[in-house]
């Protein structure tokens, strides 16, 4: 029953009291006047006063029983009014929640078109490290909190990805559960072209035997940095356990492909080749400036390239033993 049919109810119902105690108070008055004339008590010619006397007693009497009923129904009506606005706030509150979680999943699914949009509009793009990372950056942004990235970076001797990539990781470590997989060059490493000997010519370019003396060194600062990441006394602090698992593992091997790659909650690589430059074709070039883009969806093109990135990477995950991890 709604409001406006409780209140007519009501106003019907002390109606009809009010009625039956009228004609309830008119027949007791003429029954007590004739049991007056009857005694003697009344005469005749008093009967006009009597009568006059027990109407005004009857509408003194009725006037309270109103007053008293009109303040209970206004109290009543009250309080209707009270659980009624109480419901509407919170059927307002609801919808505005409502609205809000509908309006933040909107604006995820609009980031993701747009980039989708500008992904399949560029299709590959060629860039350097920074820009790669840039890149990245909405992509990462979008994520929900405590959402599963997957990401493994085949490295040269990380001497200048390191800086790069290092703020991008933790601050990406803030807000998901990161697993990161590293492999760098390394003479400590095991892999496919063994240490010369004494005397005997390097098989790999000198500046690649280089880097190896360069990636040992870098190995330990990242694994220092990648242990602190991952403990409460990082970024991640108040999160137990930190947000970070992480391995690290050296390699010896003639560097060739070099990159970043995310396999989860989304597909992208970005990717460099290392090339023989020089007029003579002597000195061998890491192409920090080629940067490969490939994200998926992709075409079939694409997705080969990043198969071989995957396949480069197994491989030497596979063949080298594990150096630190978390």
């Amino acid at each position: 029953m709604g409001f406006i049919e409780r209140v007519v109810l009501r106003a019907r119902t002390l109606a009809a009291a009010a009625a039956g105690y009228v004609l309830l108070t008119f027949f007791a008055g003429a029954f007590l006047l004739l049991l007056f004339e009857e005694s003697g008590i009344v005469h005749l010619s008093e009967r006009p006063l009597v009568l006059l006397t027990l109407v005004a007693a009857m509408i003194f009497f009725l006037r309270q029983d109103v007053s008293v009923s009109q303040e209970a129904l206004e109290r009543r009506v009250a309080g209707d009014m009270a659980a009624i606005a109480a419901q509407v706030a919170a059927v307002e509150a609801a919808t505005a929640r409502a609205g809000a979680a509908v309006e933040h999943g909107l604006a995820r699914h609009a980031a993701k078109v747009e980039l989708l949009h500008e992904t399949l509009k560029q299709g590959g793009r060629i860039m350097s490290l920074e820009q790669a990372l840039i890149d990245l950056k909405p992509r990462f942004d979008a994520l929900q909190p405590d959402e599963a990235v997957e990401i493994s970076h085949l490295g040269l001797d990380m001497s200048h990805a390191w800086e790069k990539l290092r703020p991008a990781l933790e601050a990406l470590c803030r807000k998901s559960q990161v697993s990161f997989r590293l492999l760098i060059l390394g003479k400590e490493g095991e892999g496919a072209v063994p240490a010369p000997s004494p005397g005997e010519r390097p098989a790999l370019p000198i500046q690649v035997e280089e880097w190896l003396e360069g990636g040992d060194r870098m190995r330990r600062q990242i694994e220092a940095r990648l242990r602190y990441i991952a403990t409460a006394g990082g970024p991640a602090e108040g999160r137990p356990g930190g947000a970070l698992d992480y391995e690290i593992r050296s390699y010896r091997d003639f560097p060739i492909v070099h990159g970043i790659r995310i396999h989860r909650p989304f597909e992208a690589a970005y990717f460099s080749l290392s090339r023989w430059t020089g007029d003579d074709w002597a000195e061998y070039s890491w192409g920090g400036e080629c940067y490969h883009r490939i994200l998926g969806p992709a075409s079939d093109e694409q997705m080969d390239l990043m198969k071989l990135f995957d396949g480069h990477f197994g491989r030497l995950w596979e063949t080298n033993a594990r150096s630190a991890g978390r």
